[in-house]
């Protein structure tokens, strides 16, 4: 399914609701995106699958210049899952057979900066090549374990969130398909919701104005259920 596919119905109904609303395509499509994480984040947390996995090869590992930790930065956005499960998976080859998947490799584990101490503690949880570990600060994956060797290449697998803003409207839609009506009914709520609020309320100066008065956000939500 197509972006396009997914926001024109919703783009033209809110259009014909509101007189003189003029929605861009831009905007109709930035409440679509904001409704789908949120659906989408709920859909992942509930199902074993890969259907939403995106996989990146070659990560570049860089190496901070300030204390020499190794990491590397995100391709992309991703669900900010607890314990950091918006990476499936992390992983680089130990052997040199070209017939092996790169995923089949060494895995790493995932801690973070605050747990990582208590690792060093015992031989068998030391971060090591072959018992990798690796903790996230905001966009960048650092890792423990590769400090005595070259780094390899790394395969990753992420959750991607939905971008705020589309580029192009024939670009593929990553979102399942028994939901696209529940994320319409989501979007146009949203739509209808912004849309309700009073644009007449600055003072410009102007003698005898009367400044509306904003709705109540439960005012707002009981006009549009009950439509």
């Amino acid at each position: 399914m197509r972006w396009r596919e997914v926001i024109y119905d919703i783009h033209t109904s809110l259009n014909q609701q509101y007189d003189d609303a003029d929605i861009s395509l831009v905007q109709t499509s930035y409440w679509c995106s904001v409704a789908a994480n949120r659906l989408l984040s709920q859909h992942i947390d509930k199902r074993d699958s890969g259907a939403f996995v995106a996989a990146y090869y070659n990560l570049q590992v860089l190496i901070d210049t300030t204390n020499d930790y190794k990491y590397f930065v995100l391709p992309e956005n991703i669900f900010d899952f607890d314990k950091d499960d918006g990476v499936e998976y992390l992983s680089y080859s130990s052997t040199t057979d070209d017939c092996l998947p790169m995923f089949t490799g060494v895995k790493f584990t995932r801690t973070s900066a605050a747990a990582a101490e208590r690792l060093y503690w015992t031989e068998e949880e030391k971060p090591s090549p072959s018992n990798p570990y690796f903790y996230r600060l905001k966009d960048k994956i650092y890792l423990l374990g590769l400090e005595s060797i070259t780094s390899p290449p790394l395969e990753g697998g992420f959750y991607q969130t939905i971008p705020a803003y589309v580029i192009d409207l024939d670009d593929e839609f990553p979102f399942p398909d028994e939901l696209i009506t529940v994320l319409q009914r989501y979007t146009f709520d949203f739509g209808r919701f912004v849309l309700s609020l009073p644009k007449d309320n600055t003072n410009d100066g102007a003698s005898g104005q009367q400044v509306t008065q904003l709705p109540k956000m439960n005012e707002v939500q009981n006009d549009i259920n009950n439509e």
